[in-house]
């Protein structure tokens, strides 16, 4: 069942209350419905291996999707570790969504997992990894307090430190720039990419982006609203974030 809300923010809140997981454990061991913060590894030699998103949904449809990052690559996706990867039936969290890839070249790099996605999220250090919510989503502005919640590295807080940034990135050797980016005074490192950035505010934990690159100690995440956006427009209906909202 779902409502809508009007946040502090003035954008709509779309309430998404799916069933809780009883025997999730961890970023590398969830069941369905998948987690943002999952580890997720691929098919393919050489495979990779990133972070999951924040789950969304398309309004019309009720088609639900996970977030992670395009230059991770088309493939189908599985939830296991990257060292010692278990792919089955139990461990597949789904594919790349046809048309859904924005690479660098097009301005964003993002792309949607067709999977079954949930309203919550994992936080905290690689060991002690426990979910919360996410109530709404909004860009973290300027010297706001966000949390990058990485597969790899678990949770590295900080404060954004500029937005409408961009970054060179390169995708099996081809480059572009990306936009709609904000930047932070922690940085992710390799197999964080896609996962979701936390904007913690006074009015819940908010879905404030998804991490994309780093440079030295800078991290670069791209802005929930340009992600939600384009793919909104690819679909021809609103994709949003899934969220557990009372407010």
């Amino acid at each position: 069942m779902a409502a809508t809300y009007t946040s502090t923010y003035g954008s709509v809140i779309q309430t998404k209350v799916g069933p809780v997981p009883s025997a999730a454990s961890g970023r590398t061991g969830d069941i369905a419905p998948w987690y943002s913060g999952d580890q997720i590894v691929s098919t393919g030699t050489p495979y990779e291996y990133c972070t999951l998103g924040f789950g969304v949904h398309n309004t019309f449809t009720g088609q639900h999707f996970s977030l992670t990052a395009g230059h991770c690559g088309s493939r189908t996706w599985y939830n296991t570790s990257h060292s010692t990867p278990k792919r089955n039936t139990s461990t597949l969290v789904g594919s790349t969504y046809s048309g859904s890839l924005a690479g660098p070249g097009s301005g964003l790099d993002v792309q949607l997992i067709k999977d079954n996605s949930s309203y919550l999220m994992w936080k905290g250090a690689l060991g002690a990894t426990t979910p919360i919510d996410i109530n709404g989503y909004s860009n973290p502005f300027a010297g706001a307090s966000v949390c990058l919640e990485g597969s790899v590295s678990g949770e590295r807080c900080g404060t954004v430190e500029a937005t409408t940034a961009t970054s060179n990135v390169t995708t099996h050797g081809h480059p572009g720039i990306v936009y709609d980016l904000f930047t932070t005074n922690v940085a992710p490192i390799s197999g964080d990419s896609g996962g979701p950035v936390l904007f913690s505010t006074i009015y819940g934990s908010l879905a404030g982006g998804d991490i994309e690159s780093y440079s030295g100690t800078t991290g670069f995440s791209e802005e929930i609203d340009a992600v939600l956006y384009v793919e909104s427009v690819k679909q021809g209906a609103e994709v949003t974030v899934n969220t557990n909202s009372t407010t």
